[in-house]
Order: structure tokens, then sequence, then C-alpha cells
């Protein structure tokens, strides 16, 4: 066989490019080489045909993944002779499943009895699509058991994982777990916040009806569900605290801002969507660290971050609990130094988070928030960065979020809280906006109330409601802004159904501001709609009168 001097010069940058690589993927390049080789003199291949000795597949990712921690026996996570049903929300879709299940904190070997997948049948139930469970093997093995400290991924099932869908994972333990403290930890996460079934004695997996004999908000031994989508892909780990992990949002609703992050990737369609797998630990550090209930973050990177199936970014959102520790700016920064090089040293791209506010902190504490965010914001360490302090932040009173986005607490946000979040994240740190057609949506007419302002009655504050019309709704904005002329809204509270905003201004903002007898009344947001991304705005004038 004879190569032209151009196929020579290609195979022979292709084996310097080959000697740089992990050895998995070394062997995935060497092999399209070979076969741009045959193609000389031969049929094409098609496109995407692997070799059957190399595993590395870049269509395969994380649509799903949870933290694992350790939890001492007790009779509340106690599992004896039971079946569990464990329900995951998954990112993106594929037309293959596997699953890892994690004995990592274990002390002794976890036996598995038997293990299916299947779709849940409606949000809110136990029972799954009748027809729809398959049994999962590991090394072709049904029944099994996981070793002290390890983990097993199950052999890949063909199983099409509709995108965003309700996933429901078997497993049946025949043995005891105990309520003795000192006996094996168990291992899963805690902080699910999605019921999940235990079921009566004796293994039901793959049952519908499901026989429900208690409900559980943690995911027990359940770290990571893997598909293969249609295109090579890639998953976005999000790493971080309770913020990342969602609490204080709606229990089985799904409104973590990774939640709405995949409902955003998915909602673009632009063809190279990727997996969100969130592994937030609600207390977690980055400098210091915990026991195996609560390990940092930089002791669980290998393990719940780069580990993750192709990986390749990583949204960092981490610090406050440092902070509130009593960790200093620069304690807090070199621990998140570290986390961008042992990112990088696996060819995987990290984007820092800047922190959120946290309303009582003392102000020594907010001075450190301030100083950590502005390097986050400027360093070229990171490959980008998301600006969630921005999105939810006050902006008469930069260190307290919004009224309409705290749950209570001046720490953690609410559901309206967690979608700005979400919302805030560019899609083409991902190289995903830039396959969506930017357009500036057709502005939309609001409707107000009242329609006259009075201000010589109005007292120290002027509340309107903005209301949107039919087919709108202000949950899908990712809001920003509202405004009157120039002026900021002091506070604004979204309606559950999304079709109204209640916003609160200063009567003396308005005065100053209103040109003759009116006043203009903006909301400003981001959408995707009809395939586009870009601003939305809606806008009404209202008559003052002085």
């Amino acid at each position: 066989m004879k190569f032209t001097p151009t196929l020579m010069a290609v195979l022979d940058e292709c084996a310097a490019v080959c000697s740089m690589l992990k050895p998995t993927r070394r062997r995935f390049l060497m092999t399209v080489a070979a076969a741009l080789a045959v193609a000389v003199v031969s049929v094409p291949v098609a496109p995407w045909a692997y070799a059957s000795e190399d595993p590395f597949d870049p269509r395969e990712i994380a649509t799903w993944s949870a933290p694992m921690v350790s939890s001492a026996p007790s009779a509340a996570n106690r599992i004896n002779n039971q079946t569990l049903r464990l329900i995951a929300h998954v990112s993106i879709g594929g037309d293959r499943v596997r699953i890892k299940l994690s004995n990592r904190y274990g002390t002794a070997p976890l036996v598995i009895g038997a293990a299916q997948v299947g779709l849940r049948a409606a949000a809110g139930g136990s029972d799954i699509v009748a027809g729809s469970s398959r049994p999962l093997t590991f090394s072709g093995t049904a029944s099994f058991a996981i070793p002290t400290g390890a983990e097993l991924m199950s052999d890949w099932i063909s199983f099409t994982v509709p995108a965003l869908s309700d996933v429901a994972v078997d497993v049946y333990i025949p043995g005891d777990t105990g309520t003795v403290a000192t006996g094996s930890p168990i291992t899963g996460f805690n902080g699910a916040m999605q019921t999940n079934y235990v079921s009566t004695t004796g293994n039901h997996a793959g049952e519908t009806p499901f026989p429900v004999a208690s409900t559980r908000l943690a995911w027990p031994f359940l770290s990571a569900i893997d598909t293969r989508a249609s295109h090579p892909t890639g998953t976005i780990v999000t790493f971080g605290d309770s913020i990342t992990q969602g609490l204080r949002s709606t229990n089985d609703t799904n409104r973590r801002w990774p939640d709405v992050l995949a409902r955003r990737i998915i909602a673009a369609d632009a063809g190279n969507e990727r997996g969100v797998a969130n592994v937030g630990i609600s207390g977690n550090r980055v400098w210091t660290g915990g026991t195996n209930t609560n390990p940092s973050a930089m002791s669980r990177i290998d393990r719940d971050v780069l580990v993750q199936t192709n990986a390749t970014h990583i949204i960092q959102l981490l610090g406050i609990n440092d902070i509130s520790g009593g960790a200093t700016a620069a304690q807090v920064i070199a621990a998140l130094e570290q986390m961008t090089a042992r990112a990088h040293s696996v060819g995987i791209k990290i984007i820092g988070g800047t922190m959120t506010p946290f309303g009582n902190a003392p102000d020594a504490r907010e001075a450190i928030r301030l100083e950590v965010n502005n390097w986050i914001r400027t360093t070229p360490e990171y490959d980008g960065y998301v600006d969630f302090d921005a999105a939810v932040r006050d902006p008469s009173n930069p260190r307290r979020m919004l009224l309409q986005y705290d749950s209570g607490d001046t720490l953690h946000p609410n559901d309206a809280g967690y979608e700005a979040m979400g919302n805030a994240v560019n899609l083409s740190l991902f190289g995903i906006v830039a396959e969506i057609p930017r357009a500036a949506l057709p502005p939309v007419m609001l409707q107000v109330v009242p329609s006259v302002l009075n201000l010589r009655t109005l007292g120290g504050l002027v509340t309107i409601v903005l209301t949107v019309p039919a087919g709108y709704d202000l949950r899908q904005w990712g809001v920003v802004d509202v405004r009157a002329e120039g002026a900021p809204a002091v506070s604004t509270a979204l309606s559950s159904d999304g079709t109204s905003l209640v916003a609160s201004f200063r009567r003396s903002d308005l005065i100053n501001v209103a040109a003759g007898d009116a006043v203009t009344f903006t909301v400003t947001g981001t959408a995707n709609q009809g395939g586009a991304q870009g601003p939305l705005v809606g806008s009404t004038i209202v008559r003052v009168l002085r």
C-alpha cells in the first residue's frame, strides 16, 4: 500500500498528537488514523464506527449524578430485605443506559440481589410505565456484592432515556443494613430533595404497582446514571455546596439551578447538548474538610467530579461555608486554584461561580466574599465564570439577595432565585449558544395596575402589578431587571404561575425620573423562544399625577 505525501503528513500529525493523549483516547485516535489510511484504498467507514477493543465513545455521558457521603446505620435509614425505587430526573437523553452503585464508605461488602431500570409513570408517584423496566447486570451477573469501599458500573443495555425524564432505578437489598451506629456505614446522599420509595419485604424490582412501605428524601447507593447520546457530547459537572444542591427549593419539583441549566440546554436544541451532573453537598467547604459525612471539595473532586463519564466542564460554586467557618480570602483562593489545576491536569475546563450574597454575614465575612468574588471574575485560571452574585443580588443593597429570590434565611435562594441562577449561565461557555440563532425577540406589551399613579397621595413606596399577555410566562424569561424609566425596583415578587410581577419603587425616584405626565415601566430578561435566544423586553406606559 502506498500513501500520498499529504496522507503521510496527516498520519505523522496523528502520531504526534497521540503521544500526548491518555491511553484510551490515544487508541481511539490511532484507530481513526488507521481508518484514514484504509480509506485511500477502500470504501469509507461509517461515521461513528468504533474499534471494538477501544471502549471510549464520545457519545457516552453522565445524564444524572449524586455525591456520595457516609451515614451511620439507624432505624431511619434501615433497609432489611427490601427493594429501593430511586427516582432520578435526568438531563440529556439517549438510547442506552448504565448505572453506578457505590459502597464507598462501607466497611463490609454490600450484597445486591437484583437491579432494574425503568421510566416513572407520573410525577409524584412510585409506579413505572408498564413494560419499561429492564434488568441490569454487573459484569454479566444479576446478583452480586460490591466490595468494601468500591463502586461498580452496570453493563450497558439498550434503553431509551427521554431527555428531562424521571428514571426509576430499583435496587433489591436482600440483607439487613441494621440499626447499630457502629455497623457498616451506608453510602448515599441524604440531600435528594426527591421522594424515593422503600418496598415491603422482598424483591419487587420492576414491579408496578410498587408496594411502598415508606418514603425517603435520600438516594442510597446510587451515584450516577449514564446514557449514550445521538452525537459526540460531554458532561457538565456542577460542583458546590447547598446552593448547588438546591437546598430550600421545593421538593420533588427539580427547581435546583443545575436543573434549570439542563432544561435550557435541552430547549436550545442546538445539536450539541451536554449532560448535567449535580454533585452539590450542603455545608460543603473547599479549603477545610469534614468527615466522611461531608468530605471537603479538595478531597472529593476525584471521586465525585473528575470520574464522571466524559466530563468536559465543571461549574464550581464554593467558598461561602469556608468563609463562615473562619477561612481567609487567601485560603479560599488557594483552594480554588487547586481545583482549577486538578481539572486542567485531566483536560477538563473549569468555570468559576461567584458566591451569592449572605445578608446576615458580619462585615468582615462580607469583605472576604467580595475579595474572592473579584478574584473569580478576573483570574485567568478559570475558563470563564458565571456571575451568580449579580444574578440574584439587590442592586440597592448588594450584600443581600433580592427579596423575591430569598428563601427567608438571607443565604439560600428560593425557586425563583434558583431559576435566576440557572438562567445566568452563558451557554456559550460550552459551545452551545453559538449553535442557536441569536435574535432580538419581539417586545411584549405589559399590562399594569393601577393605570394612573397619583403621587400626591401615595406614600414612600409605590407598588404596581405588571401582567404579561396570555401565552407568556415570566418564569421562563430569566428576569434580571425591572425599572421605571431608569430607576430600579426596590423589590419584586413573581406570581406562582409566572403571569404577573409585583414591583415596588421609591416615590422619590418616580418623581425625579418621570417626564411630563407619563412613566415607562420595563421588564427585561433573556429567553429561548422558537429556537432563538435573545433579549425579551416588556414595557408599558402609565400616567402619573403629581
